[in-house]
């Protein structure tokens, strides 16, 4: 952890031996504040102690032994963790913390690289993979179920490995958009309707609103409602900051 004031890193704490791919912090009324996920399916819950500046670990749990977890995200108001191993996607009740829903997607052959809620739709929640698409999906009827394990929106314009996923949502920001990041050396922002209120089957979208052409590998996307403005970072640590209106870049 790094405080954020004084650029300073606070001290540091040893999870697990195996490498850690994603770790979120998380405000609110839990017994809480960090979870983290290791390369051998492991789900790491801690809290940092701000009076004794240290970590205590709550639980660990195993959720998909010998397959690590590449990417987690906890909703700020509901009570879930959403994470990827390999081709799986599992949403996880942090109240009792058990699987409530698990998504084996077959055609994401390889690596589910990012997953993320879409925290104004709260049953919503999307996933980038390295086939280059992006698939939003829902945990709640008539999308979901044990008979319908389907996305119901395909983004499907990059052509190398997506690495983020994020929704632009907010006070000032645009209804139904999101932007990814991608190996393809573009971020696209997309356009995308609600989801359905009947399963009529996958909706594809392939053209973009928006394509954000970089020199080198996107790996990271983050959409700052405050400002109206877009940032991207690259596999080469340069960060873009572009306009979330006129799509042009500032930096």
């Amino acid at each position: 952890m790094l405080n954020y004031d004084t650029k300073v890193s606070l001290t540091p704490f040893k999870l697990s031996d195996k490498p850690v791919h994603s770790a979120k912090f998380v405000e609110g009324n839990r017994n809480w504040n960090i979870v983290a996920g290791d390369d051998h399916g492991m789900l790491h819950v801690c809290n940092f102690d701000w009076v004794e500046q240290g970590f205590v670990m709550v639980k660990t749990i195993i959720v998909s032994e010998g397959k690590g977890i590449i990417s987690l995200d906890v909703h700020p108001s509901q009570h879930y963790v959403l994470l990827s191993t390999g081709s799986s996607i599992m949403i996880w009740n942090t109240e009792d913390w058990t699987c409530m829903s698990m998504y084996q997607e077959p055609s994401h052959f390889r690596t589910v690289t990012h997953a993320s809620f879409n925290t104004d739709q709260d049953e919503l929640f999307g996933v980038g993979c390295c086939d280059g698409t992006v698939k939003l999906w829902s945990h709640a009827p008539p999308i979901a179920s044990a008979d319908n394990p389907e996305p119901y929106v395909v983004l499907d314009g990059h052509s190398e490995q997506v690495c983020s996923v994020d929704y632009i949502i907010g006070n000032s920001a645009p209804a139904r958009f999101l932007v990814t990041g991608s190996m393809d050396k573009t971020a696209k922002v997309w356009k995308y309707d609600d989801k359905p209120k009947d399963y009529l089957g996958v909706a594809s979208v392939t053209e973009p609103e928006a394509t954000l052409k970089h020199a080198d590998g996107v790996t990271a996307t983050c959409y700052v409602p405050e400002l109206k403005i877009i940032l991207s970072g690259t596999d080469k640590g340069v960060v873009t900051v572009w306009c979330a209106v006129t799509y042009r870049s500032q930096s």
